[in-house]
């Protein structure tokens, strides 16, 4: 998956941009292009890597910004993997 994200999958611009404005048809392939994003994101907290699990959910993010990853985000940022980790789920 990782190879294929970073190597094989062809985005165009739409990393280029700081904020994505698309019709929604185009935001419709933008969210399944996140997905394997978001897949590398859970991949790297399992294994602990906090530096990779926040690249690979902001990008997914950027592509499809979400509430709920954009939360995960800022609180990987603000308390740390690890505790973001081992802290009980937030209704």
């Amino acid at each position: 998956t990782e190879y294929l994200v970073n190597h094989a999958f062809r985005y165009g611009r739409l990393f280029e941009a700081d904020t994505l404005k698309l019709e929604p048809s185009a935001a419709a392939v933008a969210t399944s292009l996140s997905l394997p994003f978001l897949e590398l994101g859970q991949a790297y907290a399992a294994k602990r890597d906090e530096a990779k699990t926040l690249q690979y959910f902001r990008k997914a993010y950027h592509l499809a910004p979400n509430a709920g990853v954009g939360s995960v985000i800022r609180r990987i940022d603000a308390e740390g993997l690890e505790s973001v980790l081992h802290a009980a789920p937030r209704p």
